[in-house]
């Protein structure tokens, strides 16, 4: 297929111009379906180029919808997290002071720990005891046990379970408030930071 246009007159002078023919029906044709699939194929490419950037701008649009779904769990967790921990506390507060009312065992075992924890060289040592307490540790201890002496001194001030324990030198809080705050502490220290490092 020729698809020149005719010389004109100036150019190729001297030269014979072929005579030019007009396309039959089957080159129209071809001519036509070539032109057809060339178009078919840019658009083709086109729209797939199209549909691809259509397609990361909305991955990137989803994306960004669900980071934006998941800050408000991620913070109601923490929100959560943060108000039963103290519940929690408060529940084992109370389980606490339960079951060292009811075992005896519990409070001469805290005041062993708490007169071990006096240095050696104290002297004048009194343990400050709920009344209750008082007369269980006076019945499973005498006083003066061991090395040192001490003496029980009643206080109804002090919650069950608990004691103080006081020397000339020094001071011992063992009360149940003393230790639990002392846990919850370290249980709502330990659990914020792991929250901060995550």
């Amino acid at each position: 297929m020729d698809f020149r246009s005719p010389a004109s007159p100036n150019d190729n002078a001297g030269e014979e111009i072929p005579d030019l023919q007009p396309f039959t029906a089957d080159q129209l044709e071809q001519v036509e379906t070539a032109a057809r699939e060339e178009g078919f194929r840019q658009g083709h490419a086109e729209g797939l180029a199209a549909a691809e950037q259509e397609m990361r701008v909305r991955m990137e649009r989803l994306d960004e919808i669900m980071q934006a779904l998941a800050r408000p769990l991620d913070e109601a967790g923490e929100r959560v997290g943060d108000e039963l921990l103290p519940l929690a506390v408060a529940i084992a507060r109370q389980l606490v002071r339960r079951e060292l009312a009811t075992s005896s065992g519990e409070i001469v075992a805290v005041v062993r720990e708490a007169l071990q924890a006096l240095p050696s060289y104290a002297s004048d040592v009194r343990v400050e005891l709920h009344p209750d307490d008082a007369r269980l540790i006076r019945e499973a201890m005498p006083e003066g046990e061991g090395e040192r002496a001490w003496r029980v001194v009643e206080d109804a001030a002090l919650a069950r379970g608990g004691c103080r324990v006081r020397s000339d030198v020094s001071r011992v809080d063992a009360t149940v408030e003393h230790r639990l705050n002392q846990i919850a502490a370290r249980v709502l220290g330990d659990s914020r930071s792991e929250g901060e490092a995550t």
